[in-house]
């Protein structure tokens, strides 16, 4: 299981739940029921849900973070080939 976390750019309805988001931004958003959905329209599965923390009134366009939890693998490697690499480096032997 694997964490994505980045850069949120909400899409224009995102202003129809964005006070909730705001309201909820220190725990609790599981009540918005919030998903992602990968570029083919797929919705993205997840174990313990999405977390946005919007804190854009305060410090701009800048501050707004999205953060996926529990993305199964191996889809999650799938996503993030890169990331699991660097990740199993962590623990190979260094040979010498």
């Amino acid at each position: 299981m694997g964490v994505a976390s980045g850069k949120f750019i909400p899409a224009p309805s995102y202003s129809v739940i964005r006070s909730r988001v705001i309201d909820l931004r220190e725990g609790g958003q599981n009540v918005l029921d919030l998903s992602v959905q990968l570029a083919d329209g797929t919705k993205l599965e997840t174990a313990a849900g999405v977390h946005i923390a919007d804190y854009s009134e305060e410090i701009g366009e800048e501050g707004r973070e999205i953060v996926v939890l529990g993305i199964e693998y191996p889809l999650y490697e799938d996503l993030f080939p890169d990331h699991v690499a660097a990740y199993g480096r962590q623990f190979s032997s260094s040979g010498g």
